[in-house]
């Protein structure tokens, strides 16, 4: 709500600058046309007041600035980082669900993509020469901006050089706190710099003659141009349709609005109906989560199974019994609270698209 307070009060102050420029342009013409003596002195104390407002809005958006800089302290980064990293989980199930009803045809590509074309974006456009050697010493020999942004969620579009410079994410998938500009902005910058002091103190201990090499160094840069997208002045598409393949709408399909999707009901009754427990162990080990779905049928008899939202009445302690009838005892305590989690968190999702039919 703030932040559409503040969109609103940003455009009324365009729209005021803009209606005087016209006004005092049409009364310039008027005055001129009367020969009114004292036009230069008009002109004086229209010029003086021009300047007074934009004097006055240079120091509003500087007192602005500030005040985001106040705001992003390290405690607040923290916090912001922890609700990333769970908001990362729900739109990872978000994504996955999605895709399972893709595959069965229980939603379309078509309206996945049109879908998309309602949303509003951020992209991210950044560009930093690259680090030489230090670059081998650097976590997953990535450059930090790009952990930064993989972190909040972003997804690469753009690809150069051996590396993404373009990456875009819907504003709701982001903190409500990062979705204006430039809170995000500040956020960015302070994390970088942040990685880039972390970084030199562990090369100081790890690597004395680096350290010495570049401590006094500008090797660490980073340009960025940030932006926010809306509908109207956004395209998501594509020339041959199977250029559009699953794999973009695989990594897109987290930002869709569920409630706007068009359901096949019949399908999606089907798929309640075979209450599959595969959706809900996907992160297991490849041979075990194979077992599992062998010896589905039993599970579901053991269990009273009968639809896929009845997974939820499951009880962690039911799933150990469960789960010890294939694999050690330590095994089945872990996969137990897996399933319990993955279910807690999908089944609402699931839900989410039964209550809009």
């Amino acid at each position: 709500m703030m932040n559409q307070m503040s969109e609103l009060f940003k455009k009324i102050k365009e729209y005021l600058i803009i209606v005087l420029s016209v006004f005092i342009t049409a009364l310039l013409v008027v005055l001129q046309s009367l020969k009114v003596d004292s036009i230069w002195i008009l002109i004086i104390a229209i010029s003086y007041l021009i300047l007074f407002l934009v004097k006055e809005i240079k120091e509003k958006k500087k007192s602005e600035l500030e005040v985001i800089e106040r705001k992003m302290t390290d405690e607040s980064i923290k916090r912001i980082e922890n609700e990333v990293v769970k908001r990362n989980l729900e739109l990872y199930d978000k994504q996955k669900i999605l895709m399972e009803f893709l595959n069965r045809g229980i939603i379309k590509e078509d309206d996945l993509i049109l879908n998309l074309n309602q949303e509003t974006f951020i992209t991210v456009y950044h560009y930093n020469r690259s680090v030489g050697e230090l670059r081998n010493y650097l976590p997953n020999k990535k450059t930090p901006i790009i952990q930064i942004l993989n972190d909040l969620g972003f997804l690469p579009v753009g690809y150069a050089h051996g590396s993404y410079f373009y990456h875009v994410i819907n504003i709701n998938s982001l903190p409500e706190e990062l979705r204006e500009v430039k809170y995000l902005e500040a956020y960015i910058r302070k994390k970088f710099i942040n990685f880039w002091n972390s970084f030199m103190l562990q090369l100081e201990k790890g690597n004395k003659f680096l350290y010495e090499k570049y401590k006094n160094k500008r090797v660490f840069n980073l340009s960025y141009f940030i932006s926010k997208v809306f509908p109207i002045n956004m395209s998501v598409g594509y020339v041959n349709f199977s250029s559009f393949d699953r794999r973009f709408l695989t990594k897109f399909s987290k930002f869709v609005n569920i409630r706007k999707m068009h359901i096949d009901k019949q399908k999606l009754n089907d798929l309640l109906n075979m209450a599959s427990i595969s959706i809900f162990v996907d992160s297991f080990i490849t041979q075990d989560r194979e077992k599992i779905i062998r010896n589905e049928d039993k599970i579901k008899k053991e269990l009273k199974i009968k639809n896929l939202l009845d997974y939820e009445n499951i009880k962690e302690q039911e799933w150990i019994l469960t789960f010890t009838k294939l694999f050690d005892q330590q095994k089945a305590i872990d996969y137990a609270e897996k399933i319990t989690s993955s279910i807690q968190r999908c089944c609402p999702i699931i839900r989410e698209f039964i209550s809009g039919y």
